[in-house]
C-alpha cells in the first residue's frame, strides 16, 4: 500500500495484485476462524494485509528515521489518531486499523491506481532474463512493467517461484527513494 501511494507522487498509476480478499470479506473468514475454528488457508488472519488489518494494531520504532515518519503520517491522514506520531510505541487498534486501511486502499483508486483482489501471481513471464509481465491466478497474463514484491510474511511460495525462476531480490527501503527497472534473471 505504501509503494503505491509513492508511486502514485511518482507519477506512476499502480496496479495492484492482492492475493487475498477485500477487507470486508475478510471479516467473514475472520469469524470463521474465531466462532467455528474453520480456517481458510489464504485468508487465515496471519496471510498478506489480513495480518496488518487484523492485527492488535502495534507499530513498535526500532530506529526513527524519514521513512518511518512518512509511512505514520499516511496512516494518521488515513484516519489513525495523532498521538502515534508522537508516541514511543504507537498503536492505532484493531477496532480502528480495518477502517485506516480502507482509506488507503480508497486513496489509491482516487489516485487512478488498480487493486486486484483474489489475484494471485503463479508464474512469472520471462524474455531475455527479464522479467516481462506475471500470470494471475494460472490463467491471466500481465505484461506490466514495474513490479515491487510486498508479500507480507505468509507467501513462500512466491519465494520457491521466484527461486525457480532465477529471480534475484534485491531489497531497498521504499519510502526513501525509487529504483524503477525490470527485475533481471
Amino acid at each position: 500500500m505504501f509503494a503505491s501511494l509513492r508511486l502514485i507522487e511518482l507519477g506512476i498509476k499502480p496496479i495492484v495484485l492482492e492475493r487475498g480478499k477485500n477487507v470486508q470479506t475478510r471479516r467473514k473468514d475472520l469469524r470463521a476462524i474465531q466462532q467455528f475454528g474453520e480456517v481458510n488457508p489464504i485468508q487465515t488472519i496471519v496471510s498478506a494485509r489480513a495480518c496488518s488489518t487484523y492485527s492488535d494494531g502495534n507499530f513498535i520504532l526500532v530506529q526513527l528515521s524519514e521513512g518511518m515518519l512518512i509511512n505514520l503520517n499516511i496512516f494518521v491522514q488515513n484516519g489513525a489518531q495523532e498521538e502515534i506520531l508522537i508516541d514511543a510505541h504507537p498503536h492505532i487498534g484493531s477496532n480502528k486499523l480495518p477502517k485506516v486501511v480502507e482509506n488507503i486502499r480508497q486513496t489509491i483508486l482516487n489516485c487512478n491506481g488498480e487493486i486486484h483482489f483474489d489475484s494471485k501471481v503463479t508464474d512469472l513471464l520471462i524474455e531475455n532474463k527479464t522479467v516481462k509481465g506475471v500470470v494471475i491466478n494460472n490463467e491471466k497474463e500481465d505484461g506490466c512493467g514495474l513490479r515491487i514484491i510486498a508479500t507480507g510474511h505468509s507467501a513462500r511460495d512466491i519465494y520457491y517461484l521466484l527461486n525457480k525462476k532465477g529471480v534475484k531480490l534485491e531489497a531497498k527501503p521504499f519510502a526513501m527513494g525509487v529504483r524503477i527497472e525490470h527485475p533481471q534473471v
